[in-house]
């Protein structure tokens, strides 16, 4: 019963093909329509004609790529298909609408609800230009085809069926022809007879007949029960300049003078490729010249620049108050009713989130936001954000700071004084990308997380001409930093200078976004365009896509690793992040390096590959020293073979690697994931693979430098994804799977080596696709209590932030 909580009720695999779409109309819905019928024009049944029959739960009608509709009924909890409708493959069907239509009382053995006899309309479209009406029999139990109504020039996309308080039933269809046109079902009113007498017609009448065939669509009649109903055009609405991809009624509101009872308002909504949305509403007037039955575009709402292509779909709220859309790259468009007479119609904060595979994140170490990349081409950043009135706190998209040409596939934050917002991307490309925050960022966490970032006070006083935010050049793949004083494009008049403006490609003319500060979490559009953060370096050195990357805790150094099948090509290189030279080239592996880690105090390099092996490099005492700021570990810094280091000649500071073990067959399949036990000194480390094995490897004694296998954990499914953390000084793992469950350890090491299962993260609140990465990160809450969270991503294109409890 929680209605967060959804649980599956039923599983069908009838068709033999993708399923195209879906129509339902519940139980629920017929009452209200029969109830509002009832009341309103006052049917009374008698005797068996009136007595109620069971109808089912809810018709579901799915359609498939096989060529076939199959309706089912969903009664005492079970799903029973009961007709298969078959069409010519010329015919595929690719959108549906259900409607009850309401009979007039006498019908034997008719479906029966509020006394009103009914019978259920189904109503069908795809690549063709017809519109198919079926019905359901006498207590539903056959489907005939009643009759075909042409009109649309082009591919349908798109049908919506109301039932009207009279007891009318109204079906909105869209097209790629841009346009919408609006069928009306209702009982055959008496038609005019052609006239009787003389032949011989003036030219006059003729044409005034000839007009008035033209300006009515032919009008198709059929029977239902014993009953005659007239079904064609009642009205052909424009309001799109390119395709319209879907059409929605309003949904049923307390009735005006009826208490109990639902009324249907005349009103809906259509989406556009043309990125518009047009609110519909009916004109009661009272006369034609007046404009009674005129259909209005009351409002008109979309998304404006950006690369986007179009609005694909939209539908109201429950009390069509609300607005929501869907776009181009998974977006949602959110708009609420401000005025509902003057039609003002104002943008919300909705979700939003990666609508491709989401490979890698990253906490900031010190201020609350995460930033996570993935194969959408896309960098996204996601802070809290307490809305006015609310007792929590929500994370929502705060920045999009990478728009890419290319799929990204790993991050790492670099964290130093001089630099606290500093991020390190890679994608399916030989190089990697370095971004810093801009004022904008600082302003805008500022104001709507309601804290100050971390080191903005000193970023102001000693970077005085620090970038506002960042533009796209027109076929870049570069962040141009934009500063204070930059003008948004030449040629473009001060009256067109808006905060956000679209790039024209047919101008020729650079036209750019301006940074956004902003009080709430930002619009898609913003998003897209005003919320970019400048790019700093580029890191040349790989030969191939670059893999995955890592930072060193102290910020100072930065590991990093493409796709290789060699030694050479597979070799991790290390880079200094005061000046951005490559410092050391470690080779080690053959095949391509799937994760770095640096140890706690910065020590420790642990790599893992395909090649089924891990190595540990240890970093140069004298170097670690000047880093952490502290004394020299005491550190052997002799070199192996197959390890090459290389002087940063233009850095003072030399940094030196070498290879202190290379565990091969470590995992008998490719290991994926690998983590520093924190808490340990370095004492314990451990590996995920695809064997469906997590080992635990450790270190003899300090002076040892060599782990040897201390526990293994066999699980279910293949290992993807590991991560530890320090609660409450003990040890926790975080282990994630190729399955898409998490699940959470305790390591106890003081006495004897154990690893006891604390929790699986539950299924509704789990991954379904491979897990990438595991995060944890502990933050201070406004309390001043700390608060524990485990991050995650996973090809299932979500970021899921759980918060960690382990006290109760």
């Amino acid at each position: 019963h929680n209605p967060l909580c959804w649980s599956k009720a039923a599983e069908v695999k009838d068709h033999k093909g993708s399923i195209t779409n879906v129509a339902v109309l519940s139980r629920d819905s017929v009452e209200a329509v029969c109830k509002c019928v009832s009341a309103t024009k006052a049917y009374a049944g008698d005797g068996e004609h009136s007595k109620e029959m069971a109808i089912p739960d809810a018709w579901i009608v799915s359609s498939g790529a096989d060529c076939t509709v199959r309706v089912y009924h969903w009664m005492s909890h079970e799903l029973i298909c009961h007709h298969t409708i078959s069409v010519h493959p010329t015919r595929m069907v690719e959108t549906l609408a259900l409607s009850v239509l309401p009979l007039q009382p006498g019908g034997e053995h008719e479906a029966t609800v509020c006394n009103v006899p009914i019978r259920v309309l189904l109503a069908t479209a795809g690549v063709y230009k017809n519109i198919d009406i079926y019905v359901f029999g006498k207590a539903n139990k056959s489907c005939t085809k009643l009759l075909s109504m042409d009109g649309h020039m082009d591919w349908i996309t798109s049908l919506s069926a109301v039932t009207s308080d009279e007891g009318e039933v109204f079906i909105a269809s869209s097209s790629k022809d841009q346009y919408i046109r609006l069928w009306k079902i209702a009982p055959a009113d008496t038609h005019e007879q052609p006239r009787g007498g003389s032949s011989l017609f003036s030219f006059d009448e003729l044409r005034n007949q000839i007009e008035a065939i033209q300006s009515k669509s032919k009008a198709h009649l059929f029977r239902a029960g014993d009953q005659t109903f007239a079904a064609g055009v009642e009205s052909v609405m424009l309001g799109h300049e390119d395709w319209v991809e879907s059409v929605r009624w309003h949904p049923r509101i307390a009735h005006p003078s009826h208490d109990g009872c639902t009324s249907q308002p005349m009103c809906m909504l259509s989406s556009s490729m043309d990125k518009t949305l047009v609110y519909w509403k009916l004109r009661v007037a009272a006369t034609i010249e007046e404009g009674d039955g005129v259909w209005i575009d009351e409002a008109r709402m979309g998304e404006m620049g950006g690369n986007t292509l179009g609005l694909y779909g939209a539908l109201f709220g429950p009390n069509g108050q609300q607005i929501l859309a869907h776009g181009y790259n998974g977006a949602f468009h959110l708009w609420g009713c401000e005025d509902e007479k003057a039609q003002l119609w104002k943008p919300k904060v909705t979700i939003t989130g990666h609508f491709g595979p989401v490979l890698d994140m990253a906490f900031h170490p010190r201020s609350r936001y995460l930033i996570s990349v993935s194969s959408d081409e896309t960098s996204r950043l996601f802070a809290p954000w307490r809305k006015e009135g609310a007792e929590e706190e929500v994370w929502n998209e705060l920045a999009r700071p990478q728009i890419h040409g290319h799929p990204l596939t790993c991050i790492a934050l670099s964290y130093t004084s001089e630099h606290r917002h500093r991020f390190v991307s890679g994608a399916e490309e030989k190089i990697f990308r370095v971004f810093d925050a801009p004022v904008a960022f600082y302003e805008n966490y500022g104001s709507i997380v309601k804290e100050t970032v971390d080191g903005y006070e000193s970023a102001k006083a000693t970077d005085t001409h620090a970038p506002l935010g960042a533009n796209v050049p027109q076929l870049g793949l570069s962040n141009k930093p934009f500063f204070a004083g930059d003008k948004l494009g030449e040629g473009m008049q001060e009256d067109r200078a808006m905060e956000i403006s679209a790039a024209d490609p047919f101008s020729g003319n650079e036209c750019y976004a301006e940074p956004a500060f902003l009080e709430s979490p930002p619009f898609e559009e913003q998003l897209l365009q005003a919320t970019l953060w400048p790019e700093t370096q580029k890191l040349y050195g790989h030969g191939n896509n670059v893999f995955c990357v890592a930072s060193s805790n102290h910020g100072d150094l930065l590991a990093s690793a493409c796709r290789g099948t060699d030694m050479t090509q597979a070799a991790i290189r290390v880079w200094c992040t005061t000046t951005w030279t490559e410092v050391a080239v470690l080779e080690a592996h053959g095949l391509t390096v799937t994760q770095l880690a640096f140890s706690e105090d910065d020590q420790f390099l642990l790599s893992v590959s395909r090649d089924r092996q891990f190595c540990v490099f240890q970093r140069d005492a004298a170097s670690l020293a000047l880093s952490s700021g502290g004394a020299s570990t005491g550190a052997s810094s002799s070199a192996l073979d197959g390890v090459r280091s290389r002087d940063d000649v233009k850095n003072p500071q030399k940094v030196s690697f070498s290879l202190v073990q290379c565990e091969a067959k470590a995992h008998d399949r490719i290991i994926w994931s690998c983590a520093w036990i924190r808490g340990t000194q370095n004492k314990y480390l451990m590996t995920g693979s695809r064997d469906k094995k997590v080992k635990i490897w450790c270190k003899e004694s300090d002076a040892s430098h060599k782990w040897e296998l201390g526990k293994k954990l066999s699980l279910k499914s293949p290992v993807t994804a590991v991560s530890s953390v320090v609660y409450q000084t003990k040890p926790i793992l975080a282990v994630g799977h190729e399955s898409g469950a998490i699940s959470l350890w305790h390591f106890e090491h003081e006495n004897s080596l154990a690893a006891t299962k604390i929790i699986n993260v539950p299924t509704p609140l789990a991954h379904v696709l491979s897990v990438k990465r595991l995060r944890f990160q502990e933050m201070e809450r406004t309390d001043d209590k700390p608060q524990l969270f485990l991050g995650s991503c996973s090809e299932d294109h979500s970021v899921r932030l759980f918060e960690i409890n382990l006290d109760s």
